[in-house]
């Protein structure tokens, strides 16, 4: 399929930005979509059009007819998430989505290992690479039990996306800290109306390197070591 006519999601944020950017260098028509009017990818000049759409946070099923009515009416051929909020609810919905445009998006079980915190620990664990101390239930006393001789500080993180089918929440936060056994039964008792819990893990202190890589059905076409130099949070 031609890809002339692509629909890029995010575009209130950097990464989509750097996406309209190299699409658009290539000759391609992009369309930038958000949730906002004011976002930096609609004043790209290499942003041909722009769409809104309704946050999938608000309203997935929203979401999924305004992408669809955005794709019929720009005529595109491809969509790029470029927020792994729009990958996500792109992806609940492939099978409809793809009536319409190609979805720039791996496959939904690929996707699952990628979105699933736990599954990426155990993942690593298996192959050798070490991992700090992790622990994943619902049950608040097996949690306590079991991060009991854990090295304190810890870190509290969703285990996924609150969007994704398998790591599914309502705890409307990134990572939060306890500094000891006390602090972390208060977080947990605070949390645990909403049926679940985050994930445990001892808190690792050092700088953030990473790998970022392109691949092609499963070959690495370019791969991008570095180091961040600016964390969200800073902690």
């Amino acid at each position: 399929m031609k890809t002339d006519r692509v629909l890029v999601t995010g575009a209130d944020q950097h990464q989509a930005l750097a996406v309209i950017r190299g699409l658009g260098l290539a000759g391609i028509f992009v369309v930038a979509a958000s949730p906002t009017s004011r976002c930096i990818g609609f004043a790209s000049r290499y942003a041909r059009e722009t769409a809104l759409y309704t946050s999938p946070h608000v309203d997935i099923e929203r979401f999924i007819a305004d992408i669809i009515e955005i794709v019929q009416r720009h005529q595109i051929t491809m969509i790029v998430p470029a927020v792994e909020s729009t990958l996500v609810a792109l992806d609940r919905y492939r099978e409809r989505i793809e009536q319409h445009a190609v979805l720039a998006a791996p496959d939904s079980a690929t996707l699952d290992w990628a979105v699933d915190k736990l599954k990426t620990i155990e993942t690593a664990e298996q192959l050798g690479v070490p991992v700090p101390r992790t622990h994943c239930s619902d049950d608040l006393e097996e949690t306590l039990t079991k991060t009991r001789d854990f090295r304190f500080p810890v870190a509290l993180k969703p285990r996924g996306n609150s969007l994704h089918a398998t790591t599914l929440n309502q705890l409307g936060f990134k990572v939060k800290y306890a500094r000891t056994p006390a602090e972390l039964e208060q977080l947990l008792c605070s949390l645990q109306p909403g049926g679940v819990l985050p994930m445990v893990q001892e808190y690792v202190y050092g700088i953030g390197v990473c790998v970022a890589a392109l691949f092609e059905r499963g070959r690495p076409v370019v791969l991008l070591p570095y180091q961040r130099v600016r964390e969200l949070p800073l902690t």
